[in-house]
C-alpha cells in the first residue's frame, strides 16, 4: 500500500499496563512456512517471555510478509488437543506417512488440558462469535449466519441483498434488498431458542437502518416524510410486544448510525456529507419527537463515537471530530491527514477503539490496516497498535467487557481465481496479548465456500434476550 507508514506501538503502550507475571505475559511466535503453497501453511508455537516488546514486530512482520507475497494465512490453534494443527487434509512436505489416528481424549482429559491452557479463554470467546454474511451472486444470494466454522443459511427467499448487519447481542439480524419497484425492503430475523430463525419483512421504502451499538435488539430505520425531512422509527425487539419510538428531523438524510447521543445521517448528493441531530430534552413515547439539529453539511460520513461524546466523521479531505455536547469541531489527535478512517468501532466502555485505516489517496478503500488505539483524547498521543492488514472488506466487534476484540480477514484469491488463503476470524485478548484464529466454513463442510462469502458483520454472542 502506498502512502506514509504509521508508527505502531504495543498493546502495553495503549493499555498502560505492566505485565510482570511470566505466565500471563507469554505468547506465541507465529511462523509462516511456504505460504505460497497452502498445503504447507501451518503455525508453530514457541513461548517467549516478553511479547509486549515483540508484538509490534510480530504484527508488522506478518503484515509485511502478507503484502510482499500477496497472500495471507489463518492463525490456527488447536486448544483442546494441545497442539497447533496443519491445515485440514494437508501433509507438510517431508512428513512421514500419516499413522493411525491416536485415540480421542475423554471429556475429563480434555478438560484437564483446557484448564492448563492459557489460550482456553480466547478459544471460548471464538466459540461465542457469530457471523452475518451473504452467499452467492445477484438474485441468488442467500443470508448466512452462524459460528465461523459452521455458517448456515437463514431461511429466507433468495434476494439481491445489499447489506446485512447483526445487532450487538448476535441474536438479531437485519438486511435490505431492492424490490421490483426499486424500493429498499428491510427484513429482520431473530434466532429462536431452538436454533431456528424467524425472518419477516419489517418496512418498505426505507432510507437506511442501524442497530444501537451496545443495546441488543434495538433497531432504527429512516423513511422520507412529506415535508422533505426524515422520519426515524426505533423499535425495541426485545419486548414481548415490540415498542416503537418515533422521531423526525427537519432535513433529508439516510440514517447511518445512532445511539444514546442521537442520530447521524448521510445527506443526499454526489459528495459525502453528514447531518447530526440530538434527542430533545423531553421525549414522549406517544409523540413524533422533533430532533435537535446539531450540524448539517459536514464533509464526510459519520463512522461512530470515539469515547463517550466525540463523533468521528471521515471520507472527505480530513478526519473531523464533532463534540456532541457543544456542537464544536475539535482538533483530531488520533489520525494523521494521510490516514482515512474507513471503519470504526469503540468498546462499550468507551476506553479503546479499533479502526480500519487506508491511505487517503488509495484508489480502493475497502482494505487497509486495522489498528487498536486509546479513545481518551488526553492519551491519544500514544501510538496505535497494528492488529492486522487486509486487502478487502473487513468487520470487527468488541466483547461487552472490552477485553476481547474480534476481526474478520477475507480470503486471499490468486490470479486464477482460486483460494490461496482462507477467510478467517481472529479474537484478540488485549489483557494478555494472545490471539487465536479460525477458518470460516459452511456448516456442510464446503471449504471453498468463502470464495463467494461476503462477511459484512460479526458479533460476540450474548445471553439470549427475551
Amino acid at each position: 500500500m502506498g502512502g506514509p507508514r504509521r508508527r505502531f506501538g504495543t498493546v502495553e503502550d495503549v493499555a498502560g499496563r505492566n505485565h510482570e507475571d511470566p505466565q500471563r505475559s507469554q505468547t506465541d511466535r507465529i511462523v509462516l512456512l511456504e505460504t505460497h503453497d497452502p498445503d504447507r501453511a501451518r503455525v508453530e508455537r514457541t513461548a517467549i517471555a516478553t511479547p509486549w516488546r515483540r508484538l509490534r514486530s510480530l504484527t508488522a512482520g506478518l503484515a509485511a510478509l502478507l503484502l510482499s507475497v500477496g497472500l495471507a494465512a489463518t492463525v490456527w490453534s488447536s486448544l483442546r488437543d494441545g497442539e497447533p494443527p496443519a491445515e485440514e487434509g494437508a501433509t507438510p512436505a517431508g512428513a512421514p506417512p500419516a499413522a493411525d489416528a491416536p485415540p480421542r481424549l475423554t471429556d475429563a482429559e480434555a478438560g484437564e488440558i483446557q484448564r492448563d491452557n492459557r489460550y482456553s479463554e480466547v478459544d471460548a470467546m471464538l466459540d461465542d462469535i457469530v457471523v452475518g454474511a451473504v452467499f452467492g451472486d445477484g438474485a441468488d444470494q442467500r443470508l448466512l449466519y452462524g459460528r465461523p466454522q459452521a455458517l448456515d443459511y437463514v431461511p429466507y427467499d433468495r434476494r439481491d441483498f445489499d447489506r446485512v448487519d447483526l445487532d450487538s447481542s448476535g441474536t438479531y439480524l437485519a438486511a435490505t434488498y431492492r424490490n421490483a419497484f426499486a424500493q429498499n425492503v428491510l427484513v429482520v430475523g431473530r434466532l429462536q431458542d431452538d436454533g431456528d430463525w424467524v425472518v419477516e419483512p419489517a418496512a418498505v421504502d426505507i432510507n437506511g437502518f442501524a442497530w444501537h451499538p451496545h443495546r441488543g435488539g434495538q433497531l432504527g430505520f429512516a423513511t422520507a416524510n412529506l415535508t422533505g425531512g426524515t422520519q426515524v422509527s426505533v423499535v425495541d425487539l426485545t419486548r414481548s410486544r415490540p415498542f416503537t419510538w418515533f422521531y423526525r428531523a427537519d432535513f433529508p438524510g439516510r440514517l447511518r448510525s445512532w445511539g444514546d447521543w442521537g442520530f447521524a445521517f448521510d445527506e443526499p448528493g454526489p459528495a459525502p456529507r453528514t447531518s447530526v441531530a440530538r434527542y430533545p430534552d423531553e421525549v414522549s413515547p406517544t409523540a413524533n419527537n422533533l430532533l435537535v439539529t446539531l450540524t448539517t453539511g459536514t464533509p464526510g460520513r459519520a463512522l461512530g463515537l470515539i469515547g463517550p461524546e466525540r463523533l468521528l466523521i471521515d471520507g472527505a479531505d480530513v478526519p473531523i471530530v464533532l463534540n456532541l455536547q457543544n456542537a464544536v469541531y475539535e482538533s483530531n489527535p488520533w489520525f494523521g491527514e494521510e490516514d482515512e478512517v474507513v471503519r470504526l468501532r469503540t468498546a462499550p466502555s468507551g476506553r479503546f477503539s479499533v479502526a480500519l485505516l487506508a491511505p487517503r489517496d488509495a484508489p480502493n478503500h475497502r482494505g487497509g490496516q486495522v489498528v487498536l488505539f486509546t479513545a481518551d483524547a488526553e492519551a491519544a498521543s500514544q501510538p496505535a497498535v497494528l492488529l492486522f492488514e487486509v486487502a478487502g472488506p473487513t468487520a470487527f466487534d468488541w466483547s461487552t467487557s472490552g477485553r476481547f476484540v474480534a476481526g474478520y480477514q477475507p480470503a486471499v484469491i490468486g490470479e486464477e481465481g482460486d483460494r490461496v488463503s482462507p477467510a478467517s476470524i481472529t479474537v484478540y485478548d488485549l489483557d494478555r496479548a494472545l490471539f487465536v484464529g479460525r477458518e470460516i466454513r459452511m456448516a456442510d463442510g464446503v471449504n471453498q465456500a468463502d470464495l463467494r462469502i461476503d462477511v459484512q458483520t460479526l458479533a460476540f454472542r450474548e445471553e439470549r434476550l427475551n
